[in-house]
C-alpha cells in the first residue's frame, strides 16, 4: 500500500513509524498507522 519495498518497511517499523503485529509468520502492518504516516507525510513539490 505505501510503494515500499522490505527494508523501507522494516526501518519505519523499528523507528516506530508504523505498527506492526505477527499472525504466524507473516508480519501484519495495521491500517491505522498506515494511515497515520501517510496523512504525516510531506507533499511533493509540483504534485498537481
Amino acid at each position: 500500500m505505501l510503494g515500499c519495498g522490505t527494508t523501507k518497511g522494516h526501518d519505519l517499523i523499528n523507528a516506530g513509524l508504523l505498527d506492526a503485529r505477527k499472525l504466524g509468520e507473516k508480519t501484519l502492518i495495521t491500517m491505522e498507522s498506515i494511515r497515520a504516516l501517510a496523512a504525516n507525510l510531506p507533499r511533493a513539490k509540483g504534485a498537481v
